[in-house]
């Protein structure tokens, strides 16, 4: 079997964040874009890797993209 040409269109998508969440703790709703910032090719899979433009702002524990989630503190 020989291997199949493939175009794939990958284009960032903005959207509607209801859980971003400041560095005071508080809740808001913001305008949003998730970006692809690396495709992968493993055989015959795709992956894309997404982020969210304001994933360095964003201190949301529950968020996939958010990066500045609260230090935690360590007991001893």
């Amino acid at each position: 079997m020989g291997v199949l040409p493939v175009s794939v269109n990958v284009q960032p998508n903005t959207g509607v964040c209801e859980g971003f969440s400041d560095d005071k703790g508080e809740r808001r709703r913001r305008s949003i874009v998730l970006a692809p910032i690396k495709l992968k090719v493993k055989g015959g899979d795709v992956t894309v890797s997404w982020t969210c433009n304001l994933a360095e702002s964003c201190h949301n524990e529950e968020c996939f993209y958010a990066k500045s989630k609260p230090e935690k503190m360590l007991r001893f």
